[in-house]
């Protein structure tokens, strides 16, 4: 539980080639997303790079992605008892964990974090 009494999110990305987490409150699946690992010279990079994300951004359904999860993470966490779990986590899966689960993670962060809410990021298939 974090300090002000609420739950703890914790914002997962993964990669569906390596299994499904565990242990997930929310699963999404962002493959729907154009893939940067097509793109040679985004391959190796991931989804921490700009160039990477600015790609993902491109996607017109990125943005609505975004918002409508962060609509209903706000939403749904307080409704879950407070002895139900301390950490609320939200699974995001692409094909690999690299590329689009990454970027898709890393903007949710900021975004909950500009809110003021007891937000990490993991990424469980980054190894860097």
């Amino acid at each position: 539980m974090a300090e002000n009494g609420k739950k703890e999110i914790t914002l997962m990305s993964f990669g569906f080639k390596h299994g499904q987490p565990d242990r997930a409150n929310l699963l999404f699946d962002v493959r729907f997303l154009q893939n940067p690992y097509w793109v040679p010279e985004l391959k190796d990079k991931t989804g921490r790079d700009e160039d990477v994300g600015a790609y993902i951004r491109e996607d017109p359904a990125f943005e609505q992605l975004i918002g409508d999860i962060e609509k209903f993470v706000e939403f749904v966490t307080p409704l879950y008892p407070d002895d139900h779990d301390r950490e609320f986590v939200v699974a995001i899966g692409c094909t690999g964990g690299r590329h689009r689960s990454v970027h898709t993670v890393e903007t949710l962060f900021k975004r909950f974090q500009e809110k003021d809410i007891t937000v990490r990021a993991h990424h469980r298939d980054l190894k860097e």
